[in-house]
């Protein structure tokens, strides 16, 4: 790019060197007297021939620069943008309730959770009524013609109580975490639960498959005294077909061991 940038720039000043004698000895000394102030050959071009050979200049300049322009905006590479059901990894830092609502999740240096989504899913804002109602943290919402949705709730045991364990019943913890959930607490009426342990990454974890008119792949663990739950739901006959995809979001949950008192 600055070689062809260049080539135009050389080309303005021989032709101006090109004109009468009387208008190159004029040019001189008038370029010998702006050399004292400047050392730019397009300032100097410009400025210091005669009002004719100034005209003509900045015509040629605004040719030049728009070439310029060209020449620079070209030689940037175009992206591709991202497939709707590419996965991107999403960090999260289960804030407090008070935290004002933001997008985008955080590093994961600093990270308590982590979860792939379809790079075309469009992340919520929350509030902090629901954050310190149900600990809803974040919420994606794919096609809504697919019902397609994600979220993940964490609340943090306080007081020292016994509170959320992995020692509970797989379905009273999931009872436990999503009380606050009207919605889920009639999917979870109208539908079918299923549970097992799992172990990530020498974790417990406990998998819930939930059938029903409102589908549901979610993921529950407790570190350090904060239980986490990351929710993958669909409409019934979107469950099945996109079923791959529900799959591989809910398997690529993990939480991160809490930085000291990041939690106080």
């Amino acid at each position: 790019m600055s070689f062809a940038l260049a080539t135009p720039a050389f080309t303005k000043v021989q032709i101006h060197s090109q004109r009468s004698t009387t208008s190159r000895a004029s040019a001189r000394a008038g370029l010998h007297q702006c050399k004292s102030t400047s050392n730019a050959r397009v300032t100097l071009t410009t400025r210091c021939t005669d009002e004719s050979a100034s005209a003509d200049a900045s015509s040629r300049r605004d040719v030049l620069l728009a070439s310029a322009g060209t020449v620079a905006l070209s030689a940037f590479p175009s992206f591709p943008a991202m497939a709707d059901d590419e996965l991107v990894t999403f960090y999260g830092a289960a804030n407090p309730p008070a935290t004002p609502g933001k997008l985008g999740g955080t590093i994961k240096s600093k990270a308590r959770y982590t979860f792939n989504v379809p790079a075309g899913w469009t992340e919520e804002v929350i509030s902090k009524v629901e954050k310190g109602t149900n600990g809803t943290d974040v919420r994606f919402n794919g096609p809504s013609r697919k019902k397609e949705k994600c979220f993940l709730l964490t609340l943090l045991n306080y007081g020292g109580k016994t509170g959320f364990t992995m020692e509970q019943p797989p379905v009273t913890l999931l009872r436990s975490l999503t009380g606050s959930l009207f919605f889920f607490q009639d999917a979870l009426e109208a539908g079918e639960l299923t549970a097992k342990a799992i172990t990530k990454n020498g974790a417990k974890f406990f998998e819930y498959t939930l059938d029903g008119p409102e589908s549901y792949l979610i993921q529950v663990t407790v570190t350090d005294g904060r239980v986490f739950g990351f929710f993958v739901t669909a409409s019934e006959k979107y469950f099945q077909t996109d079923a791959p995809l529900l799959r591989t979001m809910v398997d690529s949950f993990d939480t991160y061991p809490n930085a000291p008192g990041a939690d106080e």
